[in-house]
């Protein structure tokens, strides 16, 4: 079967009772429509919300409190890096700005070790895999993959991972 999902705008609950039925069988328990809004509006409205101080204060915890909770409209491409990037340090500054940064870095780093090397995704492989005992990891530090045209990329002087 395949599913046709309509741009129509619907109300929330009867958005969700069509994607309980059309997802059937996919889970367990009753249907929960989450609490995310999804689109770039409101992706903007909360990179605008966005405090990278109390981003930093927290500790970067995986908790709501301790992440920017912008990596859903990063990975659906509503918000780039570079606009994410640039917005954050025009309003708090490059030193406020840099562990948050330094974060953006690391989120390219892994998605393209795992898309160029797919074996490195199980938790067996991550041993014999990983690039640090190749000595590749020091290019990936800070400032030697770019993101200034909202494309991850490395540099033309990175090692590749084996």
């Amino acid at each position: 079967m395949t599913m046709v999902l309509s741009h129509e705008s619907r109300p929330r609950e009867e958005l969700r009772q069509y994607a309980a039925e059309a997802l059937a069988g996919l889970y367990r328990g009753d249907p929960r429509a989450g609490t995310d809004i999804g689109g770039r509006a409101e992706g903007l409205r909360r990179l605008q919300a966005f405090d990278v101080h109390r981003y930093n204060e927290r500790g970067q915890s995986l908790g709501p409190e301790g992440s920017s909770r912008l990596s859903p409209y990063i990975r659906h491409g509503l918000l780039s890096l570079r606009e994410v990037r640039d917005s954050v340090v025009a309003r708090f500054g490059a030193a406020a700005s840099r562990s948050f940064v330094v974060q953006l870095l690391w989120r390219v780093f892994w998605h393209l070790y795992h898309r160029d090397y797919p074996a490195a995704r199980s938790a067996e492989a991550y041993g014999r895999v990983g690039v640090w005992e190749h000595g590749s990891m020091g290019a990936w530090g800070y400032g030697s993959v770019g993101v200034a045209d909202g494309s991850p990329r490395p540099h033309a002087h990175t090692p590749t991972p084996p």
